[in-house]
């Protein structure tokens, strides 16, 4: 025979167990794709700008940074797995 737990006076307030409105979710989605651009576009700002002092040629720094960009995304995509 199982042995039955006390159930816990609070255990109806857990948020998990919420319904979240189509609002909420809608406003989630929205978040999490603008920080995942902007986290993407303020990291090739961050390299172009180290690569600007590096070779102090605004052309070379910005297709250096292109290429470091495209070959991060094939590499962390498992597009390419032996370098």
């Amino acid at each position: 025979m199982p042995i039955l737990r006390k159930r816990n006076n609070l255990s109806f307030l857990r948020l998990d167990m919420l319904p979240r409105c189509f609002i909420v979710n809608l406003l989630l989605e929205c978040l999490y794709y603008f920080l995942a651009v902007f986290i993407l576009h303020y990291w090739g700002e961050i390299l172009t700008v180290t690569l600007m002092g590096i070779f102090m040629n605004p052309n070379m720094a910005q297709s250096n940074a292109a290429l470091l960009q495209a070959a991060t995304v094939l590499i962390g995509s498992g597009l390419l797995k032996l370098v």
